[in-house]
């Protein structure tokens, strides 16, 4: 990993945030976790089809369309039995990512961490093209180019995005969890920032 590399883009994301004053992409956060978090196994269970469109819906991850393959190819209840059980079931969290992952389609790595994170964003980071270009720049182009994208595979990348978590609590002073550490990733997608502005 070119920490050299990371440490710029940390710095360059929290001088933007103290320059622009910018706490939307903070506050967008907590209300999407808010609104996750309100469910519970029971409540994903007894979702209505337009109830669950709106839940998949409003995902990064996934787009109108997407939703209602998600329903259609995988079956309304079966699918609610999966989600469920990923986020609130009681084996152990590798069999449960595992067994959505290899037992539904058109609900991939991207859901199924984008939904683990609002719902346990001390626990769980994103995984989507935006992060996967951070890692690029930072060095770590064998994971992400991964043909795996199991449990396993996670958990590897999950130990670099501690990381990065970690020296985004460090540099802003104050403990930011995986969901508000995932606001580096869209700073930097809407940046033009890459191997030879991080060289200089």
């Amino acid at each position: 990993m070119n920490e050299e590399r990371l440490n710029k883009i940390v710095d360059s994301f929290v001088e933007y945030l103290k320059e622009a004053d910018d706490n939307q992409g903070f506050d967008y956060r907590t209300d999407r976790k808010e609104y996750y978090q309100s469910f519970d196994y029971n409540k994903i269970l007894e979702i209505s089809t337009d109830e669950l469109l709106e839940y998949l819906t409003g995902l990064w991850s996934v787009m109108n369309v997407s939703a209602h393959k998600i329903i259609d190819k995988n079956g309304f209840d079966n699918f609610k039995h999966y989600l469920a059980e990923l986020l609130y079931g009681q084996g152990d969290i590798k069999d449960r990512f595992d067994n959505i992952y290899n037992n539904i389609v058109e609900f991939k790595t991207k859901a199924i961490t984008e939904v683990l994170s609002l719902n346990y964003p001390d626990k769980f980071m994103i995984w989507d093209s935006k992060v996967e270009s951070l890692f690029n720049l930072i060095g770590l182009n064998e994971i992400t180019s991964s043909n795996t994208y199991d449990y396993n595979w996670y958990t590897k990348l999950m130990e670099y995005g501690e990381i990065i978590r970690k020296k985004i609590s460090d540099r802003m002073g104050r403990e930011v969890d995986y969901l508000d550490a995932d606001y580096i990733y869209e700073y930097l997608a809407s940046k033009d920032i890459n191997y030879k502005t991080l060289d200089r």
